[in-house]
């Protein structure tokens, strides 16, 4: 996980072979320097198109999309920062805590 503007996280190989999954297609597929160079390098070079993509993690929760179908199936997941996402599974994530009575809050000045 991160972001190297100069280059890449994950080489030629994986990302053929791996059944790729992002948060979003439209932003993942951004032109630089939005998107991933991981998935628009290998589409500039050919070895890979678009469609190489097999799901956004929505599809994938929503089960319009399946995940891997053998154990040994390579999975990518390349995540780009999707702010309106990050702030939904905070939310779930704060509510949960609530529930459950876990975590500590904080005030920040």
């Amino acid at each position: 996980m991160g972001y190297n503007p100069a280059g890449r996280e994950v080489d030629d190989a994986t990302v053929t072979q791996a059944l790729v999954c992002v948060e979003s297609r439209q932003a993942a597929l951004a032109p630089f320097p939005a998107g991933s160079n991981d998935l628009l390098v290998p589409i500039r070079d050919g070895l890979i198109t678009a469609e190489h993509v097999h799901a956004e993690l929505g599809e994938l929760v929503a089960g319009s999309r399946p995940g891997r179908t053998a154990p040994d199936q390579i999975t990518l997941y390349k995540s780009v920062g999707v702010a309106a996402q990050d702030a939904a599974a905070t939310a779930l994530v704060v509510a949960s805590a609530r529930e459950q009575s876990i975590g500590e809050e904080i005030t920040l000045q």
